[in-house]
């Protein structure tokens, strides 16, 4: 007959594959961030062993034999001992997601951040680990009479508050440095406190359900939860600015070639000055000839047909340069640029490259990504922030 213990023991089961589901996910999504995955999928299994302890430690209580001797005496210990360990895993990912990014808590060597309370809960949870161990040889949390059932002892309340200290120092972390994570993650920390508070009140009044670990169960799901949905806004992010990225590189691509055109209708100017005057006109009907096609013919023709009426007037070669969409781009070689530029010419030129170079530093000094050309492979990638290199296809 199906009665509230069997309720008890589905749930406790049913949180148990939950879990390892989400372990599972964790361990097979590559694209996460490596240490928040680490630290959740740990939770998952740990949470997972201490639901499925629970549930194997409640379907053998009362029974009789040498089976039901032991699994009800390892079941209890292990609940006890995981609750601990439990501790442990929440406590590495509130300080993972609180500092692993922020730059001004932890990742200098300067700055100033919680080293006691941070080692103080590891502290807390190997003292909890050790009194679950003492209390298997002095009965001080629990006790298993002869009957193979499960009774609290008087010290029982210890088991609760040594969690509690730390649980409480980890709240005392989460909202002191609030400001280094996101509102839903933040949420979903808080959640994992308030849910287990409530649940150790509920405990201490009330015996035959458990209501520590369903509550540590739901709050794991939370946080799965909360972290997919974080990636997913972190890999649509990245999208979007990869997106960016190759508008702005398409964008500067036409100003160079607009700058190379200004830069040579320039030198063609200050040489007009010494032709005669039917040269003058001559030029003259040809720029307007140019003029006209330009506002049919692409930008890329109209750099071939000029460059090739400045090979024909002045007699200067260029080096040319093709992308892989079939743009060929001619620029002036080291060598020629004192035959070719004027004074105002190269005065330009060194502008634009202190330019390219200041917007390099700001954005690497911002921590976005920035473009590149990898001589050695012989094409373009884009660096991130953590060194990281996606290079064009």
């Amino acid at each position: 007959m199906f009665n509230r213990q069997m309720l008890h023991v589905s749930m406790l089961l049913w949180g148990c594959i939950f879990c390892l589901i989400a372990a599972l996910c964790m361990f097979m999504s590559r694209n996460f961030d490596k240490g928040k995955r680490m630290w959740v999928m740990s939770m998952q299994l740990v949470c997972a062993g201490l639901l499925g302890n629970d549930a194997l430690a409640w379907i053998y209580r009362g029974s009789v034999g040498r089976t039901g001797y032991y699994m009800v005496r390892i079941s209890n210990f292990l609940v006890f001992a995981l609750t601990d360990m439990m501790l442990f895993m929440f406590h590495g990912y509130v300080c993972y997601c609180l500092f692993k990014s922020s730059q001004s808590v932890v990742n200098k060597r300067n700055a100033k951040y919680p080293v006691g309370r941070i080692y103080g809960v590891h502290i807390i949870a190997a003292i909890g680990v050790f009194a679950v161990i003492l209390s298997q040889f002095t009965d001080l949390y629990y006790y298993i009479d002869e009957n193979n059932l499960y009774h609290r002892n008087g010290l029982y309340i210890i088991s609760l508050l040594i969690p509690m200290a730390g649980i409480l120092m980890d709240l005392w972390l989460i909202i002191q440095y609030r400001k280094n994570v996101s509102a839903q993650l933040y949420i979903s920390l808080m959640s994992y406190i308030v849910l287990i508070a409530v649940a150790a009140a509920l405990l201490l009044v009330y015996y035959g359900i458990s209501f520590v670990n369903i509550a540590i169960c739901i709050s794991m799901i939370f946080i799965f939860v909360i972290s997919m949905i974080e990636q997913n806004q972190e890999l649509a992010m990245r999208e979007k600015e990869e997106a960016d990225l190759r508008i702005s590189l398409m964008l500067s691509q036409i100003a160079l070639e607009q700058l190379v055109k200004a830069s040579c209708g320039i030198k063609a100017v200050d040489e007009w000055k010494i032709l005669s005057p039917t040269s003058v006109l001559w030029c003259v009907f040809i720029e307007s000839v140019v003029e006209y096609f330009q506002r049919i013919l692409f930008i890329y023709v109209l750099i071939i047909l000029y460059w090739c009426l400045s090979v024909y007037e002045r007699g200067v070669l260029m080096t040319t340069v093709s992308t892989k969409n079939g743009k060929v781009i001619k620029v002036i070689s080291r060598e020629e640029e004192k035959k070719t530029l004027s004074v105002s010419d190269s005065e330009m030129d060194k502008r634009a490259v202190e330019a390219v170079k200041a917007a390099i530093n700001k954005a690497k000094i911002c921590r976005k990504p920035i473009a590149g050309y990898d001589k050695e492979k012989k094409a373009a990638y884009i660096e991130y922030a953590n060194g990281d290199r996606k290079y064009a296809e």
